[in-house]
């Protein structure tokens, strides 16, 4: 049997930044859950597509990310309430300039 421990080479951080995800059919609202430089564990109002490209809209400390993000898993959960809420990994695929350093500062300075 195999080691599935998750061994990561950048710092992973939990967060819980407002995203906004911008698919091809809607905008959909979120929180980030975690998140490293390379992409984002998100809650959200609804389900994205396996698959599914998007725009993502982070509001990290004191600034606002662009990032395109593509869906690597998706599913449902109910949540304590009793309502029904998607929880998503995605990973970022395209990222402007200096952002991915931005982003990089960000979780280093909120991890401390």
């Amino acid at each position: 049997m195999g080691d599935f421990t998750e061994r990561r080479k950048l710092p992973r951080m939990s967060a819980s930044w407002p995203v906004t995800l911008y698919t091809a059919a809607e905008e959909v609202a979120g929180q980030t859950r975690n998140i490293t430089s390379t992409g984002a564990y998100v809650e959200c109002s609804e389900r994205l597509n396996i698959n599914e490209t998007c725009w993502l809209q982070i509001r990290i400390p004191h600034r606002e990310l662009m990032l395109m993000g593509k869906v690597i898993w998706s599913n449902l959960v109910i949540d304590n309430t009793g309502k029904e809420v998607s929880h998503a990994g995605l990973c970022f695929i395209h990222i402007e300039g200096e952002d991915r350093q931005v982003l990089n500062d960000a979780i280093l300075e909120s991890g401390t």
